[in-house]
């Protein structure tokens, strides 16, 4: 069965913790605003402060001016020049003084205001960078614990499968998915090479060591098993299927045997025949370094089945979301 990958556990992880992300989020969020509200209102409470504060001003300005007005005005009268040019010309300079006044305050205020402006947005600016740096913060601790948690998970699995698979292959060797190669409980893995050139009665394998074996022909390396029933594969199922032949033997006699000499092109399962084998269309990730082609059959409707050679047997399986599952067939 293949084991889900550490990219594809992330993901699972992290769609499952999105709900708790955005939560998280949007508290953060809330809290940051509300101290951007408080920023901000007091910086309108600032800035009615600061313009009460030069209304005083203005209308201080504004009573000086009309006080300037009476005592140019008594004074003219006195000096009976009330329709005077310099009458006018005092009035005017009033006047003057009143605007330049005025515009002097104005600049203060708004310098005032500007100075308030400037702090306060400042002020917003940090917080809108603690803001996003929170964001980040929660969204990058979630995802670090999405991607410890899935490679921990990763890991208990390979833990577990290649536990498995040591325990079924204590006892004898597997083949490989082709039937070429496969591997012992001492960790052994056996290639085919081919018929030998001096003896054609004869298969060579290298072992893991590097070292040359022979092997008689339908003879499994692994399990010494004779698979080919004497050499005869020109029976028919008829022949054979009441006969005292092992379902490899079967299966030999009517279709043959690959070219590695060992493994049936035929399955014969609980005494039924599922007729002969197809090339591989997919492959089985063992969980121990080793990969299994998963076989077809069409007799009776087309299943799938992988090559045990640690029972000398096919087993059948059945692809269930994206994985093989070794199967019951009735």
């Amino acid at each position: 069965m293949a084991i889900t990958s550490v990219k594809d556990r992330y993901n699972e992880l992290i769609k499952a913790y999105q709900p708790s992300i955005t939560d998280a989020i949007k508290k953060s969020n809330a809290a940051y605003k509300q101290q951007s509200d408080t920023v901000s209102n007091m910086y309108q409470t600032q800035i009615g402060e600061q313009e009460q504060q030069y209304d005083k001003l203005f209308d201080q300005n504004e009573v000086q001016r009309y006080i300037n007005e009476q005592r140019v005005a008594e004074d003219m009268a006195n000096r009976g020049l009330t329709d005077s040019g310099l009458n006018r010309t005092q009035q005017t300079a009033v006047q003057l003084s009143y605007a330049n006044n005025n515009s002097e305050i104005g600049r203060q205020l708004q310098s005032a205001v500007d100075a308030l402006t400037q702090a306060t947005a400042a002020k917003l600016a940090d917080i809108e960078s603690a803001r996003s740096s929170a964001e980040m913060n929660i969204k990058s601790g979630y995802e670090k614990s999405a991607m410890e948690a899935a490679q921990k998970a990763y890991n208990a699995d390979v833990a577990a499968q290649t536990a498995l698979r040591k325990a079924r292959i204590s006892a004898a060797a597997k083949s490989s998915g082709n039937g070429g190669s496969g591997n012992s409980s001492s960790g052994n893995l056996y290639t085919f090479l081919g018929e030998y050139s001096s003896d054609p009665s004869k298969n060579s394998f290298r072992d893991s060591k590097g070292k040359i074996v022979y092997v008689t022909k339908g003879l499994n390396p692994y399990t010494s098993s004779n698979n080919i029933a004497g050499g005869i594969k020109t029976k028919t199922w008829e022949s054979v299927k009441n006969t005292s032949l092992s379902p490899q033997q079967k299966a030999s006699a009517v279709y043959g045997v690959f070219s590695n000499g060992y493994q049936p092109m035929g399955v014969v399962f609980n005494g039924n025949n599922y007729g002969q084998v197809y090339n591989a269309n997919d492959t089985v990730d063992r969980g121990d370094g080793t990969t299994k082609n998963v076989w077809k059959t069409t007799n009776g409707g087309t299943r799938y089945w992988i090559w045990e050679g640690i029972s000398n047997t096919y087993t059948p399986v059945t692809l269930k979301n994206g994985e093989w599952i070794e199967t019951k067939v009735k």
